[in-house]
């Protein structure tokens, strides 16, 4: 293609297109690399984003999304493609990886007020606790609530740092 174009040095145009971000270059494995033009990179890393907002509707208490719920949505994506639309977004501050997963940089659980009190409560009681902390019944015995409730805030508290899984 080149040589019908009459480009004499096909890797002078590319790097330059590549500096001028018109082409973005995926490096693969053994120093191979793919070249896609920009439009369509942030074409894919928009729907990536989109599906990731999809997916915090669908658990609003949850504060990241794990990397397998998104799979289904890469399917006619190639996994080094989906990588670098990953990276670009981090980089971007559009997304931010966290121990249990991704999320939107600007999302957060939507807690009601008696589930943000709830969880204070439960924050304080393990801080109280130290080296012994509480079970879910004994919390939801102590503060009136459902055992369901008070583990369903266990994943939120684990993925803002309040509490840490050991």
């Amino acid at each position: 293609l080149f040589v019908l174009a009459g480009v004499e040095k096909p890797d002078q145009v590319v790097d330059q297109l590549v500096e001028e971000k018109l082409l973005h270059r995926l490096t693969l494995d053994k120093g191979k690399f793919h070249l896609l033009h920009s439009e369509v990179f942030q074409y894919l890393c928009d729907r990536i984003e989109k599906f990731l907002g999809v997916e915090h509707k669908r658990t609003p208490l949850n504060a990241t999304v794990e990397r397998s719920r998104l799979i289904r949505y890469s399917q006619d994506t190639s996994a080094d493609l989906w990588e670098a639309c990953l990276a670009a977004l981090e980089e971007e501050g559009r997304i931010v990886f966290r121990t249990r997963g991704l999320a939107l940089a600007k999302w957060n659980p939507e807690l009601s007020q008696r589930e943000q009190d709830l969880l204070g409560r439960i924050i304080a009681a393990y801080r109280e606790a130290t080296l012994q902390p509480p079970e879910a019944s004994q919390l939801a015995e102590r503060f009136g609530e459902r055992q369901e409730i008070v583990e369903s805030l266990f994943p939120v508290a684990l993925d803002q740092g309040l509490l840490v899984r050991i």
